[in-house]
């Protein structure tokens, strides 16, 4: 009896419990229907352009209503109450648009009526197209049988949006109708809408004798079967098949042959067809296509193709052949190098680079000899790039029997190839009586010569028998000991200098010693920079300037200061001046005083413009001072107004007070420059940013 007295009271303790939940819900649902209604009232007069508070207020209530299915079905009903009432245009189109959030299929008996007015018919379609359920839809092809013809217009796009597969038959009958503008409207919808039945309307009309419908039929055709490749490749395959041998327009079946390519199990056969037989941009997409073949197909059976190809697509494929280096197409881009169109000649050079072999070699060297610009550049860039057997023994063998011209062009591939077993015969062109050989042997040397060749070339510097060739020669024996250091070259060149007794070639031997970072020969070099000839003092000068450390920096310095003739301070001034910079072991103080130095021995505005970029590049005050000093100095002020501004920008951050003031004081004495003006504008605009993020 207890345990039955107690499941009563339970039950009906529950029952009172979903009683009152009921109740609350219908409360609230009350309070939100009263709500919307509330606010409805207050926009019934509203108009474009007036104060959007209240709608802002009523769109947060759709938001917050979305959340529950009873409090959306209020403010539901509240919008459909309010759209039939007397109202602005403006306030409906703004209610129908909340209508899209929260309608259902019971705004359709409403929104029905007012789709067959023009003058409504766009703003209630707005409110249906995302609203669910056949009733939506029935409503529409009601409209759409029943409408002015604009409204016919407006149903079908929003049966085209909604995809409505049920609109497929009602809209394929449409595409007879005599108003050209409703059946392409009805053409092109069912392109959105695809699926078997719109196919079937569409391909019954793909060869109308209208052309301007005839086009849109044919784009939802092509669309239809793009939507069928994934699930139905076979049938896909086909409607592009049909679109692209008929007479429709070149973007159709631009778009057919695609999806041609893209369906179909042999697209070699197809691309090939297309490359031979197809016009302008069909013939364009297949050659492109070529690189979508697998990276192991042999192209050569289009390369044949070259001949038959306008210039335009020659390069294509050339390029194409390039780009998956295919070697079978190797004679038939040989046979575009005598093309009539430099651009031509330049592509079949460009994929000669990665598939020409050692016979081209000659081929190349003597187009690049022969020709100039960019077919002589694309011309030596592909002698520099051949990458197949035996091209360097090739290039070096007919270095001896080639002509000038192709000699050249084989020593500088040596060179740019780097092809080290070159040096002998190199060497023997040193002796060459032509000055255009011998300054591409020199330059030639300098990438593959090696410390073995340093003893050989210094020897046959100090007997050179053209006095012109002496600095190139340094600067190739120079290169080749940097690149290749040997500690006995300074040991046998500090011998020769002392056996030799030409100046010239003492001065060689000198600027070569200051190449070889050897303790001696920078003794010899300090020694000699004391020199009573000029000319062995200025040699022993540039040694000392080519120091791979700066440690003869304050040698030049002093030298700089007691210089008794000008070619000696200009020398030692520009060698002293560069070591500031590169000297890891100085602080920037240190060096602001040493830039101060070299200004102070400066006489040409290069000497100080030098000077004073490098104290430019020190971010302290004291280098704004230093720079501050020449700024009223017209043949440096372009580097002094950039340092300054340069410095200002790095210490802005930590300085800003005091760059301020700087920048200030300098822009008082700025006249008609205002290009610098402007620049010292923008510091100050950022610097007071800065001091405003501070405060």
């Amino acid at each position: 009896m207890i345990i039955k007295e107690n499941i009563k009271k339970f039950t009906r303790t529950l029952s009172t419990l979903l009683i009152l939940i009921l109740l609350f819900q219908l409360t609230a649902c009350s309070n939100m229907g009263k709500k919307a209604d509330q606010l409805l009232s207050q926009i019934t007069d509203y108009e474009f352009g007036q104060d959007r508070t209240k709608l802002s207020e009523f769109s947060d209530l759709v938001v917050e209503a979305a959340k529950s299915k009873s409090e959306s079905e209020a403010v539901e009903e509240s919008i459909l109450r309010f759209l039939q009432k007397d109202a602005t245009f403006a306030s409906k189109q703004f209610v129908c648009r909340e209508l899209r959030i929260i309608g259902s299929e019971r705004s359709v008996p409403v929104l029905a009526k007012m789709l067959k007015d023009e003058k409504t018919t766009n703003i209630a379609r707005y409110a249906l197209e995302d609203i669910p359920g056949d009733k939506v839809d029935n409503a529409l092809l009601e409209a759409l049988n029943e409408g002015t013809k604009k409204v016919k217009l407006g149903v079908i796009t929003t049966l085209s949006v909604r995809k409505s597969k049920k609109a497929a038959a009602p809209l394929g009958k449409l595409l007879k109708s005599k108003d050209e503008e409703i059946a392409e409207t009805a053409a092109s919808a069912l392109g959105d809408i695809q699926g078997d039945e719109s196919i079937k309307y569409l391909a019954a009309e793909i060869n109308t004798p209208n052309k301007k419908l005839r086009e849109v039929v044919a784009d939802s055709y092509l669309r239809c079967a793009d939507h069928l490749v994934a699930k139905d490749p076979s049938r896909a395959n086909k409607m592009f098949h049909n679109l692209y041998n008929t007479d429709m327009s070149i973007p159709i079946r631009q778009g057919a042959f695609i999806g041609l390519l893209n369906t179909s199990p042999n697209k070699d056969e197809i691309i090939y067809d297309a490359i031979l037989n197809g016009e302008g941009i069909i013939k364009y997409i297949a050659i492109s296509k070529l690189r979508d073949l697998p990276s192991d197909y042999e192209v050569t059976k289009f390369s044949k193709l070259l001949p038959k190809l306008s210039p335009e697509n020659q390069i294509q494929l050339l390029g194409v052949i390039e780009s998956r280096a295919d070697k079978g197409s190797h004679k038939y881009v040989l046979q575009t190098l005598r093309s009539r169109v430099s651009l031509v000649r330049i592509a079949s050079l460009n994929a000669l680079a990665k598939i020409g072999d050692a016979g081209d070699v000659i081929t190349i060297a003597t187009i690049a000899a022969k020709k100039s610009g960019d077919e002589r550049k694309a011309a030596r860039s592909c002698l520099y790039l051949l990458n197949n057997k035996n091209v360097d023994e090739t290039i070096v063998a007919n270095i001896p029997k080639a002509n000038k011209s192709v000699k050249i062009e084989l020593i500088k591939a040596v060179g740019e190839r780097g092809i080290n077993s070159a040096a002998d015969v190199l060497l023997e062109n040193t002796n060459s009586k032509d000055r255009q050989v011998r300054t591409a042997t020199y330059s030639a040397l300098a990438e593959v010569a090696t410390n073995k060749n340093l003893k050989l070339l210094t020897e046959k510097l100090l007997a050179l028998p053209y006095h012109n060739d002496r600095k190139r020669m340094e600067r190739t024996i120079s290169k080749i000991a940097e690149r290749s250091p040997d500690k006995k070259f300074a040991d046998y060149l500090i011998k020769k200098f002392d056996s030799v007794n030409s100046i010239d070639n003492k001065c060689s031997i000198l600027r070569l010693l200051g190449y070889t970072n050897n303790s001696a020969a920078l003794e010899v070099l300090k020694q000699n920079s004391k020199s009573d000839d000029e000319q062995i003092k200025i040699a022993a000068i540039e040694g000392l300037s080519s120091w791979a450390t700066s440690e003869p920096l304050y040698d030049l310095l002093k030298v700089t200061e007691n210089a008794e003739s000008e070619k000696v301070r200009k020398t030692a001034l520009k060698g002293f001046t560069s070591f500031i910079a590169t000297d890891k072991n100085l602080s920037d103080s240190a060096k602001v005083e040493l830039y101060k130095k070299s200004l102070q021995n400066a006489k040409t505005s290069n000497e100080k413009n030098i000077a004073l970029d490098g104290i430019g590049h020190i971010d302290n005050f004291a280098s704004l001072g230093v720079l501050k000093e020449y700024y009223q100095d017209p043949s440096v002020k372009e580097t002094v107004e950039d340092g300054i501004n340069r410095v200002g920008w790095h210490l802005r951050e930590e300085h800003p007070e005091e760059v301020k003031a700087f920048i200030l004081d300098i822009m008082k004495i700025t006249t008609d420059d205002d290009r610098y003006k402007e620049k010292s504008q923008k510091l100050i605009n950022s610097i007071d940013k800065i001091l405003k993020q501070k405060k």
